[in-house]
């Protein structure tokens, strides 16, 4: 699975785009969310769901 972690920040705008399994992937949501950024857009495959 493909995911576009987009991080928005007052000077700096950087996209990142990762493919890893889920476990991995909800460990990096977990450091983003501990880190301070003003604004996370999470967009996800159309056919992939996350339970």
């Amino acid at each position: 699975m493909s995911y576009s972690i987009i991080f928005r920040n007052d000077i700096i705008k950087i996209i990142i785009i990762v493919v890893v399994k889920q476990p991995d992937f909800l460990f990096v949501l977990t450091l983003v969310s501990e880190s301070e950024v003003p604004l996370l857009v999470l967009k996800e495959e159309p056919e992939a769901v996350l339970v």
